[in-house]
C-alpha cells in the first residue's frame, strides 16, 4: 500500500513539473541585432531578454532606468519593424516550430509582448514594470482574433502604476507619431 501510495506522490510530482512554464531564450541573428539596436538607440537600458515558454510567445523583457514614453515608443517602432518583416517571421515559427492556424481549426499565433522594467520607477508599482506593449499575428475584432492577418503590425501598450494619475494607455497612432 505505502508502495503504491509513493508511486502515486511521485506521479504527481511528474504531472506538476511538466506542467511548469521553462523560460527558453529566443537565440535568432535578427533578436541579436534588435537589441544591440535598441542599446544604441535607448543607452538608459541595460538589460535586454527575449525568451518564451509553453505557450510560444515571445517575451520582451528590458531593464533601464529613467525610461521615457518617448523612448518606450522608439522601442515599441524596432521591435514593430522586425515582427511585422514577413521573412523574420517566417524564422521566427520556424524556431518555435510552429505555425499560424486558421479556421477550421481554431485561431492562434504566438503574440508578443514588451514589459520595460524601469529601476526609477519601482515608487510606483511593486514589480517596477512601467510600460507593456502587445501585438498578434491574427487581427482583433471585438477582443476576438479573426482570420485576417495583421503581421504584428499593430501594437497597443499602456504606462502602469499604482497611481491613477500616472496611468496611461496607448493607441497605435500615439506610437507611430513619436519620434
Amino acid at each position: 500500500m505505502k508502495r503504491a501510495l509513493a508511486a502515486v506522490c511521485a506521479l504527481l510530482c511528474l504531472l506538476t513539473l511538466s506542467a511548469c512554464e521553462i523560460p527558453r531564450t529566443l537565440d535568432l541573428p535578427e533578436i541579436e541585432e534588435l537589441k544591440q539596436e535598441i542599446f544604441a538607440a535607448v543607452p538608459s537600458i541595460k538589460d535586454i531578454s527575449v525568451t518564451y515558454g509553453n505557450s510560444l510567445s515571445p517575451n520582451i523583457r528590458m531593464t533601464g532606468e529613467g525610461v521615457t514614453d518617448e523612448q518606450a515608443f522608439s522601442i515599441v517602432k524596432r521591435v514593430r519593424t522586425l515582427f511585422s518583416d514577413s521573412s523574420f517571421q517566417s524564422n521566427l515559427f520556424q524556431a518555435l516550430e510552429t505555425a499560424p492556424r486558421v479556421p477550421p481549426r481554431s485561431i492562434w499565433a504566438p503574440h508578443i509582448l514588451i514589459c520595460i522594467t524601469d529601476k526609477a520607477w519601482k515608487p510606483e508599482t511593486n514589480s517596477g514594470v512601467k510600460y507593456q506593449f502587445t501585438s498578434r499575428y491574427f487581427a482583433l475584432k471585438d477582443g476576438l482574433e479573426v482570420n485576417e492577418v495583421d503581421g504584428y503590425a499593430t501594437w497597443w501598450g499602456s504606462r502602469i502604476s499604482e497611481n491613477e494619475e500616472n496611468c496611461k494607455s496607448f493607441s497605435m497612432e500615439e506610437i507611430l507619431a513619436a519620434d
